[in-house]
């Protein structure tokens, strides 16, 4: 069985947790899920949010666990993740020479529960220290994901593994327009997220998957 943590902060991700657990309940009936409703937040706390959701996911971790953003979507079965030779594994984007990857889904093994607490612990390093934040930060974007990075270069002997993002993060706008198809866990941020919101249909054909969870 696989569980999966989610963390929802107050009413305005009310309808996208809801339709999450809808869309994990219609492709993988049978999942643990928890779900972990947290007060709603000033929109300029993003860091204090990001700090927050890590520590809910690092205490709820049991067995095969997926960590997954509260505005993500779940299209089809991901429990082969778990197959792979990993403790941790983590979606990186190819079509994205930013930012190389997003933390919004985590995939979790038992045996990879002392890594999550490791990455939690820079986070909290971090969110006491704003310079070092700032440092990785400015190769890893947002909060939770310059920690992650900071764990990537620093502990290189974590038995951590990667997946496609386009298929199981798919959070850009190439890969929703181009790689619709492949995916099976859709983020809905940024554009994608406005489109949805107002009904404008931009990405039409994955908004299309999407939109039958709401």
């Amino acid at each position: 069985m696989t569980t999966f943590v989610i963390v929802s902060f107050g009413a305005k991700y009310t309808k996208f947790k809801d339709a999450l657990v809808n869309s994990i309940e219609v492709n993988m009936p049978g999942s643990n899920i928890k779900v972990i409703k947290l007060p709603e937040l000033n929109h300029t706390d993003f860091q204090v949010a990001n700090y927050l959701k890590l520590k809910h996911w690092r205490d709820n971790i049991e067995g095969n666990t997926v960590l997954i953003d509260a505005d993500t979507i779940v299209l089809s079965d991901i429990s082969e993740v778990f197959e792979m030779d990993f403790d941790l594994i983590y979606t990186i984007r190819k079509h994205n020479k930013t930012i190389p990857f997003n933390s919004g889904v985590v995939f979790v093994k038992e045996s990879g529960r002392h890594i999550v607490e490791t990455w939690a612990g820079l986070d909290d390093k971090m969110y006491k220290d704003k310079r070092l934040h700032m440092r990785w930060k400015r190769k890893y974007y947002g909060f939770n994901q310059a920690s992650f990075g900071c764990m990537l270069e620093t502990m290189p002997k974590l038995r951590i593994g990667k997946v496609d993002a386009a298929i199981y993060n798919s959070c850009d706008k190439y890969d929703w327009s181009h790689n619709y198809n492949l995916a099976k866990v859709v983020h809905i941020k940024s554009e994608l997220r406005t489109s949805v919101e107002c009904d404008l249909r931009k990405f039409r054909e994955i908004e299309s998957r999407i939109l039958k969870y709401y």
